[in-house]
């Protein structure tokens, strides 16, 4: 019996150095292919011109490889990098190589997961075997294809305006976000920037003002300011007067921004402002045409007077409000729009003011202006462009606005009285630190707020 046990024993210890061994053995032919992987990768990254098995430069595949080794790349191509440029520079070629070379390493190895790490094993095989010039196997083809050198984007300028550009070094232009309120605001302060400055004003051949006002600016094709030196001086607040672009030291050419909206800017060229921004005689025309017909029906509703529109006080009115009240960005930023009760006051302060008083209505959101403006001599106006609106609105005699750009230009080329809402943002907003401290430089002098 003892002779028994001790046999037992002495098989269990055989048995269980025999699982040792095992399992010493797998864990050395995975650290060995590990390393393997790992080794054709170093090598791929520090010498990869002298194989070009990858065009690292352009982050692409250099190879195209087929068979076994086809499981592993397929059609996983390395992710191009994406570069941001501006008007004003461009990175260095030698940078961008070196952060793409960059990028493409660290991709190399989160392109594969742990189901394929026998596939990587195959393909640290061949790379290395490809790296010693030995590659033989007859089932694996690979085509080598020229390394290509990273070439620099180059704009091209034909307008012969660009040579006067970068040798006067004297010239104003503006850019211009958002709408047509916007647009006119940039224009008319980067114009009045530029003649206190003794400067040129430059646009833009495609603004879309140009298809509204004859400008006075020098038209140019976009890739002048691409091509270039610009300078770029933006105001210290959107909505508020910045003295120091009023002081600008000579010898540069400007882009001057962002909005602008502060009347204080072209203070002192206000005539030649309206005179720009004379609407073009088509839609000055189609503007006229609503205008009469409005004429026209309240004739067929009040007989006191004599079939003149001479006799009648028109009243424009724009109404702001969808993209402030659909979007929640524009009401956490700070606008706000105008209340029912705001427009009945202004409304009833023409109505006693004026006899035969027509109200002409233009609005972003109809639907609620028609649900919620009352008066029996009203004319819904919709269906036009804005420029079209914009031009029936400066019009008339008088203007309401409520918020927003576009209302003020209407009221400010009309040139009579004109009433504004005197919360346009929210007080405790961030909108509300672009503005003075009491709106003084943004609304013009003379307007009526009210509640």
């Amino acid at each position: 019996m003892r002779f028994l046990t001790l046999c037992h024993q002495r098989r269990t210890i055989w048995c269980f150095g025999i699982f040792v061994t095992v399992v010493v053995f797998l864990h050395f032919n995975y650290l060995t292919l590990d390393s393997q992987y790992y080794t054709a990768w170093l090598s791929m990254k520090y010498k990869q011109n002298e194989r070009n098995i990858f065009n690292w430069k352009t982050n692409k595949a250099g190879n195209e490889i087929t068979g076994n080794v086809s499981k592993v790349i397929g059609t996983s191509h390395m992710p191009l990098l994406s570069s941001s440029s501006s008007s004003s520079s461009l990175s260095s070629s030698s940078s961008s190589s070196s952060s793409t070379s960059s990028s493409t390493s660290k991709t190399m190895i989160s392109m594969t997961t742990s189901s394929n790490r026998l596939d990587e094993r195959k393909l640290s095989t061949l790379l290395l075997q490809s790296s010693s010039k030995s590659l033989t196997t007859t089932n694996l083809t690979v085509q080598r294809v020229t390394t290509t050198t990273p070439t620099t984007t180059t704009i091209s300028c034909s307008d012969p305006f660009l040579a006067t550009f970068q040798r006067e070094k004297k010239f104003v232009y503006e850019n211009i976000p958002g709408g047509l309120g916007n647009h006119m605001f940039q224009y008319a302060s980067a114009y009045g920037i530029a003649i206190r400055l003794n400067r040129t004003m430059l646009v833009e051949r495609k603004r879309s003002l140009n298809n509204c006002f004859d400008l006075e600016a020098i038209k140019i094709d976009e890739c002048i300011i691409k091509v270039a030196k610009v300078k770029h001086e933006n105001a210290a607040k959107a909505c508020s007067f910045d003295e120091r672009l009023f002081h600008l030291p000579p010898g540069e050419n400007i882009a001057v921004g962002l909005y602008l909206q502060s009347w204080k800017y072209f203070e002192n060229v206000v005539p030649q402002v309206k005179k720009q921004f004379t609407f073009k005689t088509p839609i000055s025309n189609k503007a006229e045409q609503i205008i009469r017909k409005a004429s026209a029906d309240f004739f067929k509703t009040q007989t006191s007077v004599d079939g003149t529109a001479k006799n009648i006080t028109f009243v424009g009115i724009h109404v702001r409000r969808s993209d402030i009240v659909n979007e929640k960005r524009f009401r956490d930023f700070g606008y706000q729009v105008a209340p029912k009760q705001y427009i009945d006051k202004a409304m009833a302060y023409f109505t006693k003011k004026f006899i035969n008083v027509q109200f002409m209505v233009c609005s972003d959101n109809m639907t609620w202006t028609q649900a919620n403006i009352k008066h029996p001599n009203v004319v819904f106006v919709h269906g036009n462009s804005p420029e079209v609106d914009m031009s029936m609105l400066v019009q008339c005699n008088h203007t309401i606005l409520t918020v927003g750009t576009f209302g003020w230009w209407s009221g400010f080329l009309s040139g009579g009285i004109t009433l504004y809402y005197k919360h346009p943002v929210r007080e405790d907003s961030a909108l509300r630190n672009a503005f003075s401290k009491n709106y003084s430089d943004y609304f013009y002098p003379g307007w009526i707020g009210m509640e």
